[in-house]
């Protein structure tokens, strides 16, 4: 029966079959036309047509003559019907370059040794299941038209052992994905340069969900383009040879959920963005959540529009072995965050000097809250915009070096610590944590946490001053563990009113502990006080040779005038009861008089500051001692 229908096929073989069919043994192409794809679209000529049941008949070695190795080569043709290589374990390989196909491809679960098909133009290539041993060629002009979900070029499925070259392709599908690739697998390299995918919903334009390229996924200059949905769907990609998406790649999608995806994917080499443009009018423009790159990621030079609360970029919870680097890109979102990098981890360095970042966010415009730079993270000359909230949030961030100069937060005052002409943009910076500050003076640093931070926070404080002490200022720590002190009192919860003066007089006497040397003067001037307060209780007459200091029942002479020395002596018995000098029992103030008790009165105040000071001015000292003490 199988022969039969073999004759049957060469029979009716057009003039230019038979020399196909003679082909076959010598290994010589055969050049059916030097027409271009769009002329052999127009034409009828038999001369240049090929029926596609007679090229499936040659794959399978129906017509009698041994194949040679070097397959089946046409080139120019016009493929009448249905090319249907289905299951088709093929001996040879097939290429079919320049020509135009009437009708779709089938190599579904096919094996081949390579296919050639570039240069060609389809209805739609069905290639789900496929097995080639060697490359497959879908450059040069390749274009491929689909219709619905089924796709313009299916490889689900497909197993390629060389690389799969699709440099100046055109996918093209009006209501479905332009390239469905899900589970594809490519032992070498995939080219897509000057590739242009356009496709249609919610499934995508190019999908490679759960595909593994062990060589490079090169998509340089590539044009993907989606207006109901993403554009490139990588959730779970594999590329063990780098990600490459840089040189005038474009991505324009239309969906909630991201126009670039690539959440839980695993690049083993290089992602490069650079110079790329993502547009996203309905969400996110590049989705990385859970993203592990083994080597850099590169978005210098990289434009990305989006819209909505999902960010611009999102690269929460991803892991990056290599740097991050985000030199003069530019991240817009009218309605959300720029940047989102919640517990994003880089090994490296992360650089972002000239970013443009403008945002819509309460929770800011850049967000790298809780996140972990091993290196530096230099965000010199950036531009952050965010008119409904912080600009940046750092909250529980780790940074080895940081890189940020108060001119990008505040062009204005940045180097002083009284008031700011411009606070509008605000910072968060709560639990970062960070071994040196550089292109930022400590005072302008100190600036910032407090004119340009939402709330009080006692931790960018301690952190600044754990800084300084490293590097042996420690009189500069002493100013900033003071400043915040005087934060506390003006943004902080202390308490009611007298919890409020107490903490000023602690700062006005004390230096809030930090300056236990006031405590020690102002001791000094209430011992003055007192003395002087004895001296004027010995020149207060209340009446002929009486005075409000005069000599007790115990001295010789009662009620008699005390002495200059036991003046003083009384009132610095009377005030200050840490050391008294015994001279009450002599000579003492007469409180049976109204001024003898507005006297001892003042001297029970002159007791509860110095009591007061004495506690400030140990409590100070014993502090310094422990923090000088402190390991580290």
């Amino acid at each position: 029966m199988g022969q039969s229908l073999a004759s049957r096929s060469l029979s009716e073989a057009s003039s230019r079959e038979p020399a196909l069919i003679d082909a076959l043994a010598s290994g010589c192409v055969v050049e059916c036309s030097k027409l271009t794809v769009e002329q052999l679209a127009a034409t009828e000529n038999p001369l240049y047509t090929i029926r596609a049941e007679l090229l499936r008949e040659l794959v399978l070695g129906r017509s009698g003559e041994h194949l040679d190795p070097l397959g089946v080569r046409v080139h120019g043709a016009r493929i009448t019907g249905t090319l249907d290589l289905t299951h088709v374990p093929a001996a040879v390989g097939i290429e079919l370059r320049g020509c135009v196909f009437e009708c779709p491809v089938l190599m579904v679960s096919a094996r081949l040794p390579w296919l050639t098909l570039a240069g060609s133009q389809l209805c739609a290539l069905d290639c789900d299941g496929l097995q080639v041993d060697g490359d497959v060629l879908l450059g040069d002009g390749f274009t491929a038209t689909g219709q619905s979900d089924y796709g313009a070029l299916r490889l689900l499925g497909a197993h390629i052992k060389g690389q799969l070259n699709l440099n100046g392709a055109r996918l093209t599908n009006e209501t479905g994905p332009a390239l469905i690739g899900d589970g594809l697998h490519v032992d070498g390299d995939v080219f897509g340069g000057g590739f242009i995918a356009t496709g249609h919903g919610e499934l995508g334009a190019v999908r490679l969900p759960g595909a593994h390229i062990i060589g490079q996924l090169n998509f340089n200059g590539a044009e993907l383009a989606n207006q109901a949905g993403p554009a490139l769907i990588g959730d779970g990609l594999r590329v063990d040879g780098g990600l490459v998406l840089a040189e005038g790649f474009t991505a324009s999608g239309h969906y909630e959920r991201g126009a670039v995806r690539l959440p839980g994917a695993h690049i083993r080499g290089q992602l490069n963005l650079a110079c790329a443009t993502l547009v996203n009018p309905a969400g996110a423009a590049l989705i990385g959540d859970h993203l592990e790159v083994d080597g850099g990621v590169y978005l210098d030079g990289f434009t990305a529009t989006g819209y909505g609360e999902d960010g611009v970029v999102r690269l929460p919870d991803a892991h990056i072995t290599g740097q991050l680097n985000l030199d003069r890109a530019e991240l817009t979102n009218p309605a959300g965050a720029a940047l989102i990098g919640d517990h994003l981890r880089v090994d490296s360095d992360m650089f972002a000097e000239g970013l443009i970042a403008t945002g819509h966010s309460q929770d800011g415009a850049v967000r790298l809250a809780d996140a972990h730079i091993s290196g530096q993270l230099n965000l010199s000359q950036t531009k952050l915009t965010n008119p409904a909230g912080p600009v940046l949030d750092l909250e529980d961030a780790e940074v080895k070096h940081l890189f940020l100069p108060a001119q990008v937060i505040c062009s204005h005052a940045a180097a002083k610590t009284s008031r700011c002409a411009a606070p509008a943009h605000q910072l968060i910076l709560s639990g970062l944590a960070y071994t040196s500050l550089h292109a930022v003076d400590w005072r302008e640093w100190l600036h910032l946490i407090i004119h340009h931070t939402r709330a009080y926070r006692p931790q960018p404080y301690r952190q600044l001053a754990a800084a300084l002490r490293a590097s042996g200022h420690e009189s500069a720590a002493r100013k900033v563990l003071i400043a915040q002190q005087q934060d506390l009192h003006h943004r902080g919860d202390i308490g009611g009113p007298l919890s409020k003066s107490a903490h000023w007089l602690w700062g006005v006497l004390a230096g809030y502990g930090y300056r236990s040397s006031r405590a020690v003067v102002a001791l000094m001037l209430v011992l003055t006080v007192a003395a002087a307060l004895g001296i004027a209780a010995g020149h207060t007459s209340l009446g002929p040779g009486r005075y409000v200091t005069a000599h007790t029942s115990q001295a010789q002479n009662p009620r008699s005038p005390c002495s200059l020395i036991e003046q003083i002596g009384v009132g610095i018995d009377r005030s200050v009861p840490l050391t008294p000098a015994r001279i009450g029992n002599r000579c003492d103030f007469d409180t049976s008089s109204p001024a003898g008790e507005a006297f001892t009165a003042s001297t029970w105040v002159l007791q509860a500051l110095v009591w007061t000071l004495a506690g400030l001015a140990i409590a100070g000292y014993v502090g310094l001692i422990r923090r000088a003490s402190a390991p580290g």
